[in-house]
């Protein structure tokens, strides 16, 4: 189990081929709209808590609130309108989900800090599209010590009993880690399995399929710099020979030493 988990932390995390991936699936407009109408609950959140009597008080408090809610508006927009962001605006968007949340819902009292860290769930299912899964560990590191912390807040405070608030810590925490991991799991057997359809099994060259996305990208990438494309054919030869007198499985291995 610890090695499994060992190899999946330490797993690469291709970013390019899992953004021109999403970016090519039929759900790539779905996609973009669910995280910009994800990010639009963020900033409903926001401003419900500026008119809430336990939502931030004193001017740095309130500032702080009315700059995140501008800041969860442009980001939707963004998801909205204009091509996918890079890696590091993903990691930027991440980062900043995180921390604004966490921010957000520490100005509340422990136990509306509690319920709202189900929102969690939502930025560990982006980080499960489009981050590696070292990443989504930091994450969910981050937002589970979050909950924590509001528990024991809760506890101490003497607003919850001591039953209720474990409860509700786990049930949240359950969520917050559970969901993450299970869409990324799905998502990573889904990709594995469209990664391997263009590939060829011996060689682990392009299949016809592959060889059709790539040359696209690579025409649409020439025509953007202005570059030139030189394409290179390699044959064997006397290839039959070698298959009609060693065998099949001697011409799999020459062209696999060959690719």
């Amino acid at each position: 189990m610890l090695v499994a988990c060992g190899r999946w932390f330490r797993q690469p995390h291709d970013f390019e081929w899992i953004l021109s991936h999403r970016s090519t699936r039929p759900l790539h407009g779905v996609i973009r709209a669910v995280f910009a109408c994800a990010t639009l609950l963020f900033a409903l959140c926001s401003s419900v808590m500026l008119f809430s009597s336990r939502g931030p008080s004193g001017v740095a408090a309130t500032a702080w609130v009315c700059l995140l809610l501008v800041a969860q508006v442009m980001v939707a927009a963004r998801w909205c309108i204009g091509p996918m962001p890079t890696q590091r605006s993903f990691l930027a968007f991440a980062i900043f989900a995180d921390i604004g949340l966490a921010s957000v819902l520490m100005l509340n009292d422990p136990t509306g800090t509690l319920i709202g860290s189900v929102l969690f769930s939502v930025i560990g299912t982006f980080c499960t599209f489009f981050l590696s899964a070292r990443w989504l560990v930091a994450h969910l590191a981050w937002s589970s010590g979050v909950i924590l912390i509001a528990a024991i807040s809760a506890y101490r405070g003497n607003t919850e009993d001591l039953a209720t608030v474990v409860a509700g810590t786990l049930a949240i925490l359950a969520a917050v880690n559970g969901v993450p991991l299970f869409v990324y799991v799905g998502w990573t057997a889904i990709s594995r399995d469209a990664r391997q359809a263009l590939f060829d099994p011996l060689t682990s060259l392009y299949n016809r399929r592959g060889l059709s996305g790539a040359l696209t990208d690579l025409r649409n990438q020439t025509r953007e710099h202005c570059s030139e494309v030189v394409v290179v054919v390699i044959d064997i030869d006397s290839f039959k020979h070698i298959n009609d007198r060693l065998g099949h499985f001697v011409g799999d291995a020459v062209i696999s030493a060959v690719a």
